[in-house]
Order: structure tokens, then C-alpha cells, then sequence
């Protein structure tokens, strides 16, 4: 019976928070190319409902940028030449769980486009009581980001 219950609850959990959890903004537009030898970068996550529960912080260089990456959504970056990292922090603001800190190096060229996705998985290691929640970034070549990304919510 405990087991059962604590199934049922999860997967309700985990619907709820999918449903609250994803990108509610315009789908994607192409943003105006860079001018005066800025870069722009579009950082966007692919819906996964599995992992929808947690939205995390996005940090350009070491500051905090105004939105959090949520399922299903993309953030445009307009950011100078030079090599900047952008870092992911995961954690639910109101549990204290959720996803790791995850960060990437974009070598930005005067000029240029940059498609970054995040990824972001939950395993059940000890189901249904420990789960582990991971995230990773990988620079994706144009051709597969502009692909990717039209199936994601601009985030505001």
C-alpha cells in the first residue's frame, strides 16, 4: 500500500509540475543579426516532460540573467567577442532540490551565432524515493539549433 501511494503520489507530482512548469511566450522568432561586432548566442532547452520540474538560474560570466531557462523555452544573448561562460544553477529556490550547477565556454567571434541547449535528465536511482536530476550544456552546430530551438517558447 506505502508503495503504491508513494508511485501514485510521484507521478502526480510529476505531471503537475510539468504542466505549470514549461514556456508560455512567443514561439521562436530569428532575432536581427549582430551588429557592431557582438555575438549572439540563443540558449533554449527542449521540452522534456520527465525533467520539467525545476527552472534553472541562468548566469552570463557570473551574473544573473533576468529569467530562468524553463522547459520548452529559449533566451536570447547578445554578448561581446571573447570567450564567456554561461552557468546553469539548478536548485528549487522553495526545496532546496533539483538539478546540479552545469556550465559551458562559448568562444564568441565578432559577428557570429551560437545555439547552446541545455539538456536536462532525472534518473531513479533507489525508485521511488531517490532520484538524481542532471543537467548538461553542449554548443550545438547551427543547422541542428535553428531546427531545434522553432519548437521553443521565448522566455520573458
Amino acid at each position: 500500500m506505502t508503495k503504491l501511494f508513494t508511485y501514485c503520489l510521484l507521478s502526480l507530482l510529476i505531471v503537475v509540475l510539468s504542466i505549470t512548469g514549461c514556456a508560455a511566450g512567443p514561439v521562436f522568432k530569428e532575432q536581427p543579426e549582430p551588429t557592431n561586432g557582438q555575438s549572439l548566442v540563443y540558449l533554449y532547452r527542449p521540452s522534456a516532460i520527465a525533467a520539467s520540474m525545476g527552472s534553472p538560474s541562468i548566469y552570463l560570466d557570473g551574473i544573473e540573467q533576468k529569467a530562468t531557462l524553463t522547459d520548452g523555452g529559449y533566451m536570447v544573448m547578445y554578448t561581446t567577442p571573447g570567450r564567456h561562460t554561461i552557468t546553469a544553477k539548478g536548485k528549487s529556490k522553495i526545496w532546496g532540490w533539483g538539478f546540479p550547477d552545469a556550465s559551458v565556454m562559448v568562444d564568441a567571434k565578432p559577428q557570429s551565432k551560437h545555439y547552446i541547449r541545455l539538456s536536462t535528465s532525472i534518473t531513479a536511482i533507489y525508485a521511488p524515493t531517490a532520484l538524481d536530476f542532471g543537467l548538461s550544456y553542449a554548443e550545438v552546430p547551427l543547422q541542428q539549433g535553428n531546427a531545434e530551438i522553432r519548437q521553443c517558447s521565448l522566455i520573458q
